[in-house]
C-alpha cells in the first residue's frame, strides 16, 4: 500500500519480533485433546498502514494522517488436539491470538485478532515440529486517540502475517520452541474494485478505462433495471503533438476567445487547429468522438459494452424518468463553450470545423440505447454546425438532467448562454424555458416541489434560481417557448466572487447541498478551495449554512465533483488541481458526514489509480452498494507497464469502486 508520504504499494517488508514465552506449561493430553500452551509477544511496529484523521483549522473537518508507531502487546495460546474420523487419527492445532496497543501519534487504540485451526502436515499423532500461519488484522477503534482523534478504523487495516513455530511431543508442546514473527501488508477491507470484474462471456478483467486508458472519466452513472450504467469521457491525444505545438495550435492557445483553464488548452487547441481536417474523425492530433457507455450486471457481476460512439467527447449525465434511462452527450474541446464564429480567418484556406450535435440518448432497458430524435429538430440538440454557419449560439453540452412534475429537464451549455429546456416523452415535445445569460446550466436539483437551478460561467451573486415547472402543453413537433413566468433568483445568496460558478446541486435529507467550484479561466483566483453551503429551501436565501470555504482545507480541491447520501451518511468526492501533486494515491479525495456539519475525510483504496485527480460520480446501487467512479487526469497519456497490465497504478483510466457499508 502506498500514502501521502511515499509507503510502498504493497506487501511490506518482515518486522522482526522478539518473543517473550510467558507462563508455558505441558500440555496434558488424552483421548480427544491436548491442553494449551500459553504465550505473551510484545509486537511493536512502525506501522505505515495506518490511517487516522487529524483535526484542522475548521474544527468540523477532520482530514487524513497516514502511519504511525504502534505499540502491541499479544496474548495467545496454542493448543493441540487428536481428532478421530472412520478410525484414522489426526493431529491438529489450535492458535488463539488476542492483543491491544497505542498508536504513538494520535493515542487510537489498536485491536489485533486472529485464530487458525489447522491440521498437522503429519501422519503421526506423537510428534510434529513446524510453523503455523495466522492471518492477524489490526484495527483502530474509532474515537479513541487523544482529543477524541476520530480513525478510519476498517479502512487500511494492517494484515499481520502470524507464525508461530511449534514443537509437539508425545501431548506437548515445549515451551522453548515457541517463536513469533510478523510481516505487514496493508488491506482495504471495505473496498470492491468493480474493474477487476469480466468482461461478460470472457474470463478478462475490464481494466481501467474498460479497457481504453482513454475513456478517462466516468463521467456519469445511474443504476437502472438490475444494473449500473457508466458513460465515459474519451479523450485521445497525441503527446508529442502536445509538446511540440504547430503555429496554430501556439496561435490558439495564445487567443483570449479561448476561455479556458491552463490544463484543458492544450488539448482543446490540438482538436481545434492540429489539422487541416481538426475536429473529424480523421484528426491526428486529437479525437474526442468516442465515447461509450457500459452496463454491469449486478446478478452475473460483469461488464458488457452498450454503446461505442463516434460523435462524442462523453456522456456527461444520465438520469431515469418515466420508467426509462436518459443520457445526455458533450462535444469534444468544445467543454468550457468556444464562440466558432470569433476564430474567423485562422483556419489556412477552406479548412473548417465540422463537430456532430449533441445528443440525448434513452434506453427502456438500460442494454440499447437509440438518440431522441425530436431533440434534433425542436430541442436542445444542434445539428451539426461549421466555422462557417455558427455564430457561437451552439449547445455544446448536455450538462444536467432531472425529473420533474412529469417531465424530463436538460440543461445545456453554450457559449452565447446557457439553456433550460422541458421534454414530454409522452408526446416527444421539447419546450424552452430559459435562456440565460451565463454560459451553462451546471446543475439541477428538486426541493420543496420546485426545480433548484444551478448555473456556471463567470458568476457573482446570481447563481441559484428556482422554478415551479408548470409549462402549456405544445404541438407535436413544434418548439415551444413557455409563456410561464421565468425561474426566479433565489435572493440573498453567499458570496460567489471569484468562482465559476455552481458544480454540484444535491439534495438530501439534510437538506440541499451547493457546491461553488473554485478554478478560474487564468488560475488567477483558483487559491481557496471550493465552496459548500446548504440550504432547506425556505425564505429568501438568507438562511444558508457555510459548511467550507477552503475545500475542506486543501486549496487544491477545486470543486465538489459528486455527492450522494447512503443509508443516513453524505459522501462527497472532489476534483483536485493538483495533478500527481500527491502521489501515490492521486490526488482526488472522498469525505462524509453523518450531520452535514461534521465531515471526516475517508481513506481511499490502496490501489486507487494514481492519476486520478477526481471522484466523478457516486451512485446507490439496488444491489446494496455504493459504486464511485474515477476521473483520470486528462493529460495523462496511454501508458502503460510491461505486460500490458491494466491494473497497475500509473496507467490512467476510469475506475468504479464500491463499498457495502458505512464503515469509517
Amino acid at each position: 500500500m502506498t500514502s501521502r508520504r511515499s509507503r510502498a504499494t504493497a506487501a511490506l517488508a518482515a518486522v522482526g519480533i522478539a518473543v517473550a514465552i510467558m507462563g508455558a506449561s505441558p500440555a496434558h493430553a488424552d483421548s480427544h485433546s491436548e491442553g494449551g500452551t500459553p504465550f505473551q509477544v510484545p509486537v511493536n511496529v512502525n506501522n505505515p498502514c495506518a490511517v487516522f484523521n487529524a483535526p484542522t483549522a475548521n474544527p468540523a473537518v477532520t482530514r487524513i494522517t497516514y502511519g504511525e508507531p504502534v505499540n502491541l502487546l499479544v496474548d495467545g495460546t496454542v493448543k493441540a488436539r487428536i481428532e478421530t474420523e472412520r478410525g484414522v487419527s489426526r493431529l491438529k492445532f489450535e492458535v488463539d491470538a488476542r492483543g491491544t496497543g497505542t498508536g504513538a501519534t494520535s493515542g487510537i487504540t489498536y485491536r489485533l485478532d486472529a485464530r487458525l485451526v489447522v491440521r498437522a502436515a503429519t501422519n503421526s499423532t506423537t510428534y510434529f515440529k513446524g510453523d503455523l500461519y495466522l492471518d492477524a488484522r489490526l484495527k483502530g477503534d474509532p474515537r479513541t486517540g487523544t482529543g477524541q482523534t476520530p480513525s478510519q478504523k476498517a479502512q487500511d487495516n494492517v494484515t499481520l502475517k502470524f507464525k508461530v513455530s511449534v514443537t509437539y511431543n508425545n501431548g506437548a508442546i515445549t515451551p522453548l520452541s515457541l517463536s513469533s514473527s510478523f510481516s505487514l501488508k496493508c488491506s482495504a477491507s471495505p473496498w470492491t474494485d468493480q474493474m477487476a470484474s469480466k468482461v461478460s462471456g470472457t474470463n478478462t478483467p475490464v481494466g481501467r478505462g474498460f479497457g481504453d486508458v482513454w475513456n478517462k472519466y466516468a463521467w456519469s452513472m445511474k443504476d437502472f433495471n438490475g444494473g449500473l450504467l457508466v458513460g465515459t469521457k474519451n479523450a485521445f491525444f497525441d503527446y508529442n503533438a502536445l509538446q511540440n505545438p504547430t503555429p496554430l495550435v501556439q496561435g490558439c492557445e495564445a487567443n483570449p476567445a479561448l476561455a479556458l483553464p491552463a490544463i484543458y488548452k492544450g488539448l482543446a487547441c490540438l482538436e481545434l487547429f492540429d489539422s487541416g481536417t481538426a475536429g473529424t474523425p480523421t484528426s491526428a492530433a486529437a479525437d474526442t468522438r468516442y465515447a461509450e457507455i457500459w452496463r454491469y450486471d449486478y446478478r452475473y457481476k460483469t461488464w458488457s459494452k452498450k454503446v461505442d460512439s463516434t460523435n462524442s467527447q462523453g456522456f456527461r449525465i444520465m438520469q431515469t424518468h418515466d420508467s426509462a434511462l436518459y443520457a445526455g452527450s458533450d462535444l469534444g474541446s468544445f467543454v468550457m463553450g468556444i464562440n466558432l464564429g470569433s476564430w474567423n480567418g485562422q483556419l489556412a484556406g477552406d479548412a473548417r470545423w465540422d463537430f456532430p450535435g449533441v445528443q440525448v440518448m434513452k434506453s427502456t432497458d438500460g442494454k440499447s440505447f437509440a438518440p431522441i430524435a425530436s431533440c434534433a429538430v425542436s430541442g436542445p440538440c444542434a445539428t451539426t454546425r461549421t466555422q462557417a454557419a455558427n455564430s457561437g449560439n451552439t449547445n455544446v453540452s448536455i450538462r444536467s438532467m432531472a425529473s420533474f412534475n412529469g417531465k424530463l429537464y436538460v440543461g445545456t451549455f453554450n457559449v452565447a448562454g446557457g439553456e433550460l429546456w422541458s421534454y414530454d416523452s409522452t408526446n416527444d415535445t421539447w419546450a424552452l424555458v430559459k435562456k440565460f445569460s451565463k454560459t451553462g446550466v451546471t446543475t439541477l436539483a428538486v426541493l420543496n416541489g420546485k426545480l433548484i437551478i444551478g448555473l456556471g460561467g463567470n458568476v457573482d451573486q446570481d447563481y441559484l434560481y428556482q422554478y415551479p415547472g408548470v409549462t402549456p402543453p405544445c404541438a407535436p413537433t413544434a418548439q415551444c417557448i413557455v409563456p410561464t413566468a421565468d425561474p426566479t433568483l433565489i435572493p440573498n445568496l453567499p458570496s460567489a466572487v471569484g468562482t465559476l460558478g455552481v458544480l454540484e446541486l444535491f439534495t438530501s435529507s439534510k437538506g440541499l447541498f451547493v457546491g461553488l467550484a473554485d478554478v478560474a479561466a487564468d488560475d488567477a483566483n483558483s487559491q481557496a478551495g471550493f465552496q459548500l453551503f446548504l440550504w432547506n429551501g425556505t425564505g429568501d436565501g438568507s438562511n444558508f449554512s457555510t459548511l467550507t470555504t477552503d475545500g475542506f482545507g486543501n486549496s487544491a480541491n477545486a470543486y465538489p465533483w459528486s455527492m450522494n447520501e447512503y443509508l443516513g451518511r453524505i459522501y462527497l468526492g472532489t476534483f483536485s488541481e493538483d495533478i500527481l501533486g500527491l502521489l501515490p494515491r492521486g490526488s482526488a479525495e472522498l469525505f462524509y458526514s453523518d450531520d452535514a456539519v461534521n465531515w471526516q475525510q475517508k481513506a481511499l483504496p490502496v490501489s486507487f489509480g494514481l492519476w486520478n485527480y477526481g471522484i466523478r460520480t457516486i451512485e446507490k446501487g439496488t444491489d446494496g452498494n455504493l459504486y464511485f467512479g474515477t476521473a483520470s487526469a486528462i493529460i495523462a497519456t496511454d501508458f502503460q507497464p510491461a505486460g500490458g497490465d491494466l491494473l497497475a497504478p500509473l496507467t490512467p483510466g476510469a475506475e468504479v469502486w464500491s463499498v457495502k457499508s458505512n464503515t469509517p
